[in-house]
């Protein structure tokens, strides 16, 4: 993998094989590194991508005291995909599960497959939380996929588990 930094801002990114994008989100305080083990166990035919998060890794920190929201992450993740040819598996541990959800739902990149890993705190994928701009106004009401999501609790609507 040979790290860059992308034009379009500071942005940890590596990248390694050729064929359909997987694009590894990290959790808080991890860098592309972290998931270095397990793509080195995917065959060469998969276009392995993966970055780091707001102000981890080479990754600048863009987030301020009073505007730290969704939109950030999904900055870093949108000029990470934007790179890569045709629709991407997101895959994302801890908090970068919750970003790779919410780029998932902002409709901003053709996504093929979103496998997510540990808990993610639902509640912060509120679209009072996002910046229009990037589209987090779309994402819809978790409510209506069964969850509810608050700032102190995710728990299942209905009956099923």
């Amino acid at each position: 993998m040979n790290p860059e930094t992308l034009p379009e801002a500071v942005v940890d990114y590596s990248a390694s094989g050729a064929g359909p994008t997987v694009l590894f989100v990290p959790g808080s305080y991890s860098t592309p590194a972290a998931w270095k083990p397990i793509q080195r166990l995917l065959p060469p035919h998969w276009h392995c991508v993966s970055t780091s998060l707001c102000g981890y890794g080479r990754t600048a920190e863009t987030r301020r005291a009073g505007d730290a929201g969704m939109a950030h992450e999904l900055r870093v993740l949108m000029a990470v995909a934007q790179r890569t040819p045709g629709p991407v598996h997101l895959v994302g541990h801890s908090f970068g599960g919750t970003v790779a959800l919410a780029l998932a739902l902002s409709a901003q990149v053709e996504v093929a497959s979103l496998a997510l890993f540990e808990a993610n705190p639902l509640h912060l994928l509120q679209p009072a939380r996002c910046d229009v701009s990037v589209g987090c106004s779309s994402v819809p009401d978790l409510g209506s996929c069964g969850y509810h999501a608050s700032a102190t609790q995710n728990r299942r609507t209905d009956e099923q588990s």
